[in-house]
C-alpha cells in the first residue's frame, strides 16, 4: 500500500544548547551544542523530523551553511510535492 501525501510545510531551526561544562577534544574546546531541527508537515496532519549537527573542525559544515542547504532542500520538497 502507498501513501501519497503532499508536504504542507517545512520548518527549519537553529538549535543552540550550551553545555554546563566545556567538552575538550582533541581539535578544541567545546562550549555549546549547534544544530539544526527540520520538521517537515504534510496536510494530513504527519510530522517528520530530522537534524544536522555540523562540526566547522570535522566537516567543515557550519549551522549557517547547513541552514541555508536546508533552506534549499525545502524549496525543492515543496516544488517535487505540487
Amino acid at each position: 500500500m502507498q501513501i501519497s501525501t503532499t508536504i504542507h510545510s517545512v520548518e527549519i531551526y537553529k538549535l543552540f544548547i550550551p553545555l554546563k561544562e566545556p567538552f575538550v577534544i582533541s581539535l578544541g574546546t567545546i562550549h555549546d551544542v549547534k544544530n539544526i531541527i527540520v520538521i517537515v508537515r504534510s496536510k494530513d496532519g504527519c510530522a517528520g523530523y530530522g537534524e544536522c549537527s555540523p562540526y566547522m573542525m570535522i566537516n567543515g559544515e557550519s549551522v549557517d551553511t547547513c541552514f541555508i542547504v536546508a533552506q534549499y532542500f525545502a524549496q525543492v520538497l515543496k516544488e517535487k510535492m505540487h
